[in-house]
Order: C-alpha cells, then structure tokens, then sequence
C-alpha cells in the first residue's frame, strides 16, 4: 500500500488523469440511471480498474529489481481493487446510496450489499491484475520469427 502511495506521488499527472476518468464514468452512471444501470455503463465502471492496472504495472516497469514482475503484478491487483471498491462505494447505487436510503426508512438490504461487495472486489483485482500483466515483457513482445 506505501509503494502504491509512492508511486501515485511520484506519477502525479498520470493519476490525476485517471481520477478524471473515474469520475467521468460515475457521472455517466448518474446521468443514464434509469431503475438502475445499463449494462453497458456496468462494464465501462469497471475499465478504470483496468487502467489502474496499466498504469501500476507501467510505473513499476522502471524498478528493474529482482522481483519486481510480481510487485507489477500485486501492485495492480491492489490499485484495481481500490479503484472497484471506490466505485461501488460512491456510485448511485452503491453501498452509501444503499445506507442513505435505509436511514430514510427503506429496507436494507445487507445481503445484496455484501454480495456486490465480494463480486466487486474480485472483479478489480482480477481486471487491475490483468491490466498489470499486459505489461509484463511477455505481453509485449511480438512471436519470433522462424
């Protein structure tokens, strides 16, 4: 989590960019709510976890240590979690909007809550720690020619 931190810090321009983004596509959420989000919008939601790990693992390209494939690979893993959990956290919809309502006097649906947490959360990890590996070397190469 410090690495990440410094890496944020150091890479100010690259993530104020992305934070932009994000934002972006909460307000896209807003404005086509409509009893709920289209699932289009649902799949763009997820493209900054993505991102996120693209850019991590970029960042972390540099560090050319031993090891430091699995730190890109933990990195964004940990940096598409975060931004997936973020989201869900403040998106209409999500897990604020969902307690606001039950403070109104709406039922509360704990359980639907915790399940789109755990599928949340398992989708940013999954989608920062493919946008990390997509850096990796391998990715990146093109086939040998015979």
């Amino acid at each position: 989590m410090k690495q990440l931190w410094i890496d944020i810090k150091s890479h100010w321009r690259a993530a104020t960019l992305l934070a932009l983004y994000w934002l972006a596509t909460l307000a896209i959420a807003v404005l086509t709510w409509e009893r709920g989000i289209p699932g289009p919008v649902v799949g763009l939601l997820f493209t900054p976890s993505l991102m996120a790990g693209i850019l991590v693992g970029r960042w972390r390209a540099a560090a050319s240590t031993r090891g430091a494939g699995t730190q890109r690979l933990q990195g964004g893993s940990l940096a598409g979690l975060l931004t997936a959990l973020s989201t869900l956290l403040i998106m209409k919809g999500g897990v604020l909007d969902e307690f606001r309502g039950w403070l109104g006097g709406a039922r509360f649906q704990g359980g639907e809550v915790l399940e789109f947490i755990i599928f949340t959360a398992i989708a940013g990890a999954a989608l920062g720690l493919l946008g990390a590996a997509l850096t990796l070397r391998g990715f990146r190469q093109p086939p040998a020619a015979d």
